[in-house]
């Protein structure tokens, strides 16, 4: 299945996701249509005992996390589940968990989830 991120960056999908080992690989297309390949990185490959730990500036994409929410609005309540990735350096990622701290991502994607039901 490949599946398309909109310049926003979050992308409201219907239906299941698999859980557990899926292979996944993650690409940027450039407006030229050029295909590079986005490295998977985790906080336990920068471990000191770790070989051959990853440069710290390389940009890759991160799980960040993941659940279900339930979404309260006036039209009735919205459940959904939920995962998070982030395309950053290691050396980046603390700008990203200021943004996500500061809920802009929980109201712009309840937000969309709301638009969403609203028009089905």
């Amino acid at each position: 299945m490949q599946l398309k991120i909109p310049e926003s960056g979050i992308l409201l999908y219907k239906g299941d996701l698999k859980s557990g080992y899926i292979n996944n690989q993650y690409f940027k297309i450039s407006k030229d249509r050029k295909k590079t390949e986005i490295p998977t990185h985790a906080n336990y490959m920068y471990f000191e005992d770790s070989e051959n730990i990853p440069n710290e500036s390389v940009e890759g994409i991160w799980l960040s996390g993941g659940g279900t929410k339930y979404n309260p609005n006036p039209n009735g309540g919205i459940n959904y589940s939920y995962r998070e990735f982030v395309i950053s350096s290691k050396n980046s990622l603390e700008k990203w968990n200021d943004f996500k701290s500061s809920r802009k991502l929980d109201r712009v994607t309840d937000s969309l989830v709301e638009s969403c039901k609203d028009k089905n």
